[in-house]
């Protein structure tokens, strides 16, 4: 007997991708696998997605139905008469070629949705129980996952946050002493026990609760998040960005978020100059790809903003997952806590997002914003198709996000490459300053750059990059490696 082709699935770690799979098995759809997956992610993944963040899912159902589900979270304050926030805490994080400065403790907090929107979507499209869809995550929470070498390197990245916070090394320290490190069992035991219950909750103690008096009650005057916060959140359907590249169409995050539109724009210019009939890493084509997105970067992006008074744009830490199913229903899903505030929701092991100590954000003397308002995010969860293909895609990587898929949608589009090369190809991104390159283009072609880019050139393919995760046709799944990415097509057992 043939075991029978499922669906597709591509996240940032194979357990999160493997409990998608659990779900299909079961007779489950894409939509109810992706949720799945993005439960479990907050334990295979625990320093890069939580249910105490904010995320966005790109639906397209069987019957041709296209939904943008927006749970991003939002600005806090709405009953405050001030909106003079406490100081956070400043954390200088090292990368190994720059180090860069967040804020967090509880005043960088904003409203989370992530587990209302999770929640809103399977009740939406899902078929089958909450309490099956949650199975795969609680069993990993209380057993425990080994930190695998992308895990522990954002663990590493984070512990500045992680050893200010008596909560998190709970979690994330051996005995309250020592940080996790590869090979570690990361163990939450107390997110199990809340999941266990959460099919008959459905998160009402957190936004309507006991959870919610309590968390308020522990982070007292160290934030302006409070009661109303949480009564007023709302998933908001939107209707999907919709435009055309050659001859696919793409769908994807709209505005009032940023990243789909940039995106857009950044194919749009590069069809206009035919990147399409140059050769892959000649120097024509990494020319017209450092200018597409030095333009975008140094006029129409600084335009927006200039133009945009209360426009602040999210744009840190993010995994996503891509899933795919046998009846056509498509899923591509976003998700974000940024570093993480260091503040966790009583008893639940969820961590809270550290959204508001965005450097665009954050001001020692005052936040310019509008309570009760959606935080912008440049996440771009896409859903890409013509008569021939179609493709499930999204990325981490903060700003370097729209350069990623950019790129590899280009790679797909314009050069027909396979797509584990199109992933794993290098990459390019300009920061304002440099063209920061991965290895592997060709030095002749480098060399013939004009001047005006200053190259930085890495030794290896990183973290950095941002971490594609993608599904074809249900023929390919392919997960990142710079970011510990899996990708599998799922069969009947």
């Amino acid at each position: 007997m043939t075991n029978k082709l499922l669906g597709a699935v591509a996240s940032g770690h194979p357990l999160t991708t493997n409990a998608a799979k659990q779900i299909l098995q079961a007779g489950g759809n894409a939509f109810d696998a992706c949720i799945a997956a993005a439960f479990m992610s907050s334990v295979s993944e625990p320093l890069l997605n939580s249910l105490g963040g904010g995320g966005y899912l790109l639906a397209k159902t069987s019957d041709n139905k296209k939904i943008l589900f927006d749970f991003f979270v939002n600005f806090p304050g709405v009953s405050c008469s001030q909106l003079k926030l406490p100081q956070m805490t400043e954390i200088i994080v090292e990368f190994s070629n720059s180090t860069q400065t967040f804020h967090t403790g509880p005043s960088s907090i904003a409203t989370p949705g992530t587990l209302k929107g999770l929640l809103s979507t399977h009740e939406k499209l899902g078929i089958l129980p909450l309490k099956e869809v949650l199975k795969p995550t609680i069993t990993s929470a209380l057993h425990g996952v080994e930190l695998n070498k992308t895990q522990a390197y954002v663990a590493c990245l984070l512990d500045p946050i992680i050893k200010q916070s008596s909560q998190a090394k709970k979690y994330f320290y051996k005995n309250n002493k020592t940080p996790l490190k590869e090979g570690d069992t990361y163990k939450n035991s107390d997110y199990a026990n809340y999941l266990s219950d959460l099919h008959n909750d459905l998160g009402k103690s957190l936004y309507l609760g006991d959870l919610k008096t309590k968390l308020l009650k522990n982070l007292s005057s160290q934030t302006i998040l409070n009661q109303k916060d949480f009564e007023i959140y709302r998933v908001i359907e939107r209707k999907p960005l919709k435009s055309k590249y050659r001859d696919y169409t793409i769908l994807t995050n709209p505005l009032p978020s940023l990243g789909g539109s940039l995106i857009l724009g950044l194919l749009h210019n590069l069809e206009k100059q035919q990147l399409h009939k140059t050769k892959w890493g000649s120097s024509s084509h990494l020319q017209l790809l450092a200018k597409a997105m030095i333009d975008l970067e140094e006029s129409h992006f600084e335009e927006f903003l200039e133009n945009s008074k209360h426009l602040h744009t999210f744009t840190k830490g993010t995994t996503h997952i891509s899933v795919s199913d046998k009846d056509g229903n498509m899923a591509s899903l976003s998700l974000s806590n940024g570093e993480g505030s260091g503040e966790y929701i009583p008893d639940t092991g969820i961590m809270l997002n550290n959204m508001l100590g965005e450097d665009d954000l954050f001001n020692k003397d005052h936040h310019d914003f509008s309570p009760g308002e959606r935080v912008l995010s440049m996440m771009s969860p896409c859903i890409v198709e013509n008569e021939q293909h179609k493709i499930v895609i999204g990325s981490g990587g903060s700003k370097r996000i729209r350069s990623s898929l950019l790129q590899v949608l280009s790679h797909l589009i314009d050069f027909n490459k396979p797509l584990y090369e199109a992933i794993h190809s290098p990459r390019m991104n300009w920061d304002g300053k440099n063209l920061q390159l991965e290895p592997g283009y060709a030095n002749e072609a480098l060399q013939q750059l004009p001047s005006e880019f200053a190259l930085n050139l890495w030794a290896h393919k990183e973290f950095y990059f941002g971490g594609a995760h993608a599904v074809l046709d249900m023929k390919e799944a392919v997960g990142d490696e710079r970011r510990g990415g899996y990708g599998e097509l799922v069969y009947s057992e």
